[in-house]
């Protein structure tokens, strides 16, 4: 360093500070963020939120991401095992596993990811007239839904996959069945099954308890 005085590096900060031009030419890394915008949910399937967990261990079949769909309303969820989690998987088990089983819903959102703001998921939207709506970069909680539901599946996941975790697809669906059952007290006081179907599943328990001649038969029979 050529020169010094006291209190120099102080005297260059509120000099900097004071300075307009190195204001304006600088981004504040403090930015303000927008106002959160509440986008309630109206029905089942009106719209419907995705997200990716990535980073799995990679299964004998090659998958390593699951593309997760929940229903806001419900709370009913899906969850498809990706091998690349690439624009062209995404849009396929959205068109097949979605559209096609439950109809076409009336939004979509999801964050920027380039699967899904592909120009096939928007051709996809545009054919069925669905608005793609994006998670902004500030609220990634807007996708709440997705992202706590992401972190319960790898939990669950990591729990029966034990000592072989790449066998995690083998419990998919089955751990998948399990959120789907569970009433869901923090909020509709339902399970997404019977909030879907109108009734609640026969599950494994009823079959082992519940005797095959009072089955299906009301409290008054």
């Amino acid at each position: 360093m050529k020169y010094y005085w006291k209190r120099m590096y102080s005297d260059i900060e509120d000099y900097v500070k004071t300075c307009i031009e190195c204001q304006q030419g600088k981004t504040n890394p403090h930015s303000k963020r927008a106002p959160l915008q509440p986008l309630p949910a109206t029905g089942v399937f009106e719209r419907i939120h995705m997200d990716i967990l990535c980073n799995l261990p990679q299964s004998a079949g090659g998958f390593n991401q699951i593309l997760l769909v929940v229903c806001p309303f419900s709370k009913w969820c899906e969850a498809f095992p990706l091998k690349t989690g690439g624009a062209v998987e995404t849009a396929r088990v959205l068109y097949n596993e979605n559209i096609c089983r439950y109809g076409p819903c009336r939004q979509i959102l999801t964050d920027l990811g380039k699967n899904f703001t592909s120009n096939l998921v928007k051709e996809i939207c545009k054919i069925f007239q669905i608005t793609k709506l994006n998670t902004s970069s500030y609220h990634p909680e807007c996708n709440a839904a997705t992202e706590r539901q992401n972190r319960t599946l790898a939990t669950s996941l990591r729990m029966y996959c034990h000592d072989n975790q790449s066998t995690w697809p083998d419990y998919l669906q089955g751990v998948m069945m399990s959120f789907r059952n569970t009433i869901q007290t923090e909020s509709t006081q339902y399970s997404p099954y019977y909030l879907v179907f109108g009734r609640e599943p026969r599950n494994p328990i009823d079959i082992a308890l519940i005797p095959e001649s009072t089955k299906g038969l009301s409290k008054d029979a």
